[in-house]
């Protein structure tokens, strides 16, 4: 039996692995081993403090538009990765990053080749609507 469930890319290789907790018995992890699974981003969002930007929603633009909330608390006991993942397929590039922060202020980062991390620091991009 299974009680809490923690996502991230453990090794590095852009793929969401799973920590599996247990009730009296092993954690087990799974790894995401599939051949062939595209391009992807990570983005990790941080506050002027360096903090993590709990609650900020990330969007980027490439082939389409794909949105995520900075949220990894969601399961039992247990802490997701505070990065958010975009499967981006085919697509080797992204136009551009969006970040509402989670004071309502919005911000604009420039593109960049897909398949990495990306930090993007409130402050540090282009103010929408200025």
């Amino acid at each position: 039996m299974s009680r809490g469930l923690a996502v991230g890319d453990v090794d590095g290789d852009g793929a969401l692995d799973l920590l599996v907790t247990g009730v009296a018995g092993p954690t087990r992890l799974y790894r995401n081993v599939v051949p062939g699974r595209g391009h992807w981003l990570m983005v990790r969002a941080l506050e002027k403090s360096g903090r993590d930007a709990i609650g900020a929603v990330v969007r980027v633009e490439a082939a389409r538009l794909q949105e995520r909330i900075v949220q990894p608390g969601s399961s039992y006991l247990c802490s997701n990765d505070p990065r958010v993942h975009f499967g981006l397929g085919r697509e080797r590039r992204f136009r551009s990053l969006r970040v509402v922060w989670p004071d309502g202020k919005e911000e604009v980062f420039p593109g960049g080749d897909a398949d990495r991390v990306v930090t993007v620091r409130q402050g540090l991009g282009r103010e929408v609507g200025k």
